[in-house]
């Protein structure tokens, strides 16, 4: 009878640790979207810049 809670214990741990994986991984995930948008919209950016210079001179 005491095996009983020891066992849902240790799975109920097995699957907090299996959710805290998971919730670091999207976190990571998550973190290097950002980056690549952030790094797509600077270089967005500065192309419009170039294209306006292009546009003004002519």
């Amino acid at each position: 009878m005491t095996r009983l809670p020891l066992i849902v214990q240790s799975e109920r741990r097995k699957r907090i640790g299996l959710a805290l994986k998971i919730w670091l991984q999207m976190c990571i995930v998550v973190n290097y979207l950002k980056r690549l948008v952030h790094a797509s919209d600077e270089a967005c950016i500065e192309q419009v810049k170039m294209n306006i210079i292009i546009f003004l001179t002519k």
